[in-house]
């Protein structure tokens, strides 16, 4: 094994550890919550179920800011590019196809469908439409059985 394999090799290690390190914190800081919440449970004498709902509800209200802290963000979803009947909505993107302008609001457009502007390309972060299916070359939407004919 020459120097630079082991060089990388090593670096990886270090790297892999201080990952495992952080969800190793991440994980007893959890532990150290739950154990706060748990006494506090154990604290509340029995009650109906109707109060003990009221209860845990105030508990998390609680807690709510410290378990916010130690969650890890959302993921953004992916941009797709709208499909050509797909209505153009609040949120959306759209970028001059031809010129390659950078991607900004399609406030101008909303409620119109992406076929109505040719020179434009326009994207979204909502999930494909129920009964489309995209490939490498064209995206397809079969709404009726009229469509497939």
């Amino acid at each position: 094994m020459n120097t630079d394999t082991f060089n990388k090799a090593l670096d990886a290690c270090v790297e892999y550890r201080k990952q495992l390190d952080e969800k190793t914190n991440e994980v007893a800081r959890l532990r150290e919550l739950l154990k706060k919440v748990f006494f506090e449970l154990e604290k509340v004498p029995f009650q109906t179920p109707k109060l003990t709902a009221f209860t845990a509800h105030r508990l998390a209200d609680r807690y709510r800011e410290e378990l916010a802290r130690l969650a890890p963000a959302p993921e953004e979803p992916e941009w797709r590019e709208l499909l050509p009947d797909e209505v153009i909505q609040e949120g959306d993107e759209r970028t001059d196809s031809r010129h390659g302008l950078a991607w900004r609001k399609a406030e101008n457009s909303i409620g119109t469908q992406p076929k109505k502007w040719p020179t434009l390309k326009f994207r979204t972060r909502r999930p494909l439409p129920e009964g489309a299916f995209q490939n490498d070359t064209f995206i397809k939407t079969r709404t009726s059985k009229k469509d497939t004919k």
